[in-house]
């Protein structure tokens, strides 16, 4: 019987050992979950209140229950205040045919993602995406609202709204056609108005399609320009023949790039044309005026030979058949005065000695005619000139033909680029002009140089002599004008014309100054000798 007990006493002990044993790893179980939960709903907590998002729990009343600091800093408000408040309080309210919406979407247990208006406690608004879905614990159903600051994404889509509204009006009111094509030729999105009028399909038309503007014979051609720009190359005022609608041809200069996404790879084209038509027909002008006043060149050049070659027989005619009866009554009025001298009465020697006289003045007439004449046609061999040699030789050369001393000033250091053998007739002639109405001076000076008036290079020759009236100084660089009486200042008038012939040939300018009893100055540009064509034009 002890034994029975014992037995028994024994089983009991057993199960109650593991009865405990059994409780206590259910225990050890749950505490261990338990704290697993724990773990994860403060790890959960610490992500909810430093997210980056405003979070905020509402309950079925739409009423705030749970804020996270980010909602505290965005919208102004303590936690306190947050939990007291509805949630309509912060965004600008839709109406209410949209809220209704979205309840019925909510209860029906479907997410939400919205963009919505939101406002701070200060009145200030900011732009916002919210994401809404229901949360169910204990039967208890709770909308959980995760709602992103969209602000600085707005900015940047109206930035880049601005700017594609701005592209679109350069490509929409551009002169020229510009449109795009994907990678198959296909016209993607781009067909501007004067695509439109350049080749005639209208912007509908073409979208989708295979670009319409490429004849059949010229398909190589475009798959070249294709694979081109393909390998990422551009490429500029290509001359190329279309087609409009209609099939009619049209001359266009094209420049194409290639367009790329935000890889770099390239998803397209982007073609510019411009219509050749108007400059074709202004080239074909072009290339029949040119003919046309190469023809007339041509023409005046052939004048202009004729007319040398008339002037080489006048001045042939001048030096030998009009020389000849001058010298003949030269001589014979010279050998009546010889042979019949004690003959003649006063009057009829001073008759004779007049008519020798004219004859000779009449011979050097046709010298400085000749002269004149012949720097017309000459041909300028146009280098640089030291002039201040060149005037220092022309004035020795002038005061030992005319036995007279004479204070020359003339500085060194003066150069100019033309023709040697021009200028220094014109130095000639303005020397002896100087010399000639310095003649009554007890000191007579002569001065040659440089100045400069109104940024403008001038070289003059400057004397101390009678001077003249300075209201018809116009008239002293035209051929046979004289202000001066021949008997007093002899010459035949043809000096300073011969001066602004060739001062003309070299492209420069000439004038004078001065006054009565004051001296003259002669002044005169040397820019450069003209050319060939200009003496032609002239």
């Amino acid at each position: 019987m002890a034994i029975i007990v014992l037995l028994t006493l024994g089983a009991f002990s057993l199960i109650i050992y593991y009865f405990h044993r059994e409780r206590l790893d259910r225990l050890r179980s749950e505490y261990e979950a338990l704290a697993e939960r724990h773990a994860l709903t403060e790890h959960f907590e610490y992500l909810t209140k430093y997210a980056n998002d405003i979070i905020i729990v509402l309950d079925d009343s739409w009423n705030i229950i749970e804020a996270n600091d980010r909602a505290i800093s965005s919208y102004g408000y303590s936690l306190g205040e947050l939990l007291r408040i509805d949630y309509g309080r912060l965004i600008e309210s839709p109406s209410r045919e949209i809220v209704a919406r979205r309840r019925q979407a909510l209860e029906r247990g479907e997410s939400l993602l919205i963009e919505e208006t939101h406002k701070r406690k200060d009145g200030s608004i900011f732009p916002a995406e919210a994401s809404i879905r229901p949360i169910v614990s204990h039967g208890i159903t709770y909308y959980q609202y995760i709602i992103r600051d969209i602000t600085e994404r707005k900015t940047a889509e109206r930035l880049l709204y601005d700017r594609n509204q701005h592209l679109a009006m350069i490509i929409n009111s551009a002169p020229v056609g510009i449109y795009d094509l994907d990678l198959d030729g296909r016209i993607k999105s781009i067909w501007n108005p004067a695509a439109e009028k350049l080749f005639g399909w209208k912007r509908e038309e073409v979208l989708g399609k295979f670009l319409p503007t490429v004849p059949e014979q010229s398909m190589s051609e475009y798959e070249a320009l294709h694979s081109i720009t393909m390998q990422g190359e551009s490429l500029t005022d290509v001359a190329l023949e279309r087609q409009r609608k209609g099939g009619s041809p049209v001359a266009i200069s094209l420049s194409v790039s290639p367009l790329h996404d935000q890889q770099g790879n390239i998803t397209g084209m982007l073609s510019i044309a411009v219509d050749m038509t108007k400059r074709k027909e202004m080239e074909k002008q072009l290339r029949l005026l040119n003919l046309t006043l190469e023809q007339k060149v041509a023409e005046r050049t052939s004048r202009l030979r004729n007319i040398n070659e008339e002037l080489e027989a006048f001045s042939y005619s001048v030096s030998h058949d009009l020389r000849a009866p001058l010298r003949s009554i030269d001589g014979f009025s010279q050998a009546v005065m010889e042979d019949y001298e004690d003959k003649l009465d006063a009057s009829g020697r001073d008759h004779l000695k007049r008519i020798r006289a004219a004859t000779q003045r009449m011979g050097l007439l046709i010298d400085d005619l000749l002269q004149l004449s012949r720097i017309t046609r000459v041909d300028m061999r146009t280098v640089e000139i030291n002039l201040s040699s060149l005037a220092s030789t022309a004035a020795r050369e002038t005061e030992e033909q005319t036995k007279r001393r004479i204070a020359w000033k003339i500085p060194e250091g003066l150069s100019a680029t033309g023709d040697p053998r021009l200028l220094t007739i014109v130095l000639r002639n303005l020397f002896d002009n100087a010399v000639k109405f310095t003649a009554a001076k007890e000191n007579p000076t002569i001065e040659f140089g440089r100045t400069v008036m109104n940024g403008t290079s001038w070289f003059y020759v400057r004397d101390n002599g009678v001077g003249f009236d300075p209201k018809y100084k116009d008239k002293l660089f035209t051929a046979f004008q004289r202000l001066h009486s021949a008997k007093d200042y002899p010459g035949t008038g043809i000096g300073l014309a011969t001066v602004k012939r060739i001062i003309g040939r070299h492209g420069g300018e000439v004038w004078a100054d001065g006054a009565i009893d004051a001296g003259a100055a002669f002044f005169f540009t040397i820019p450069g000798g003209r050319t060939e064509e200009q003496e032609c034009m002239q």
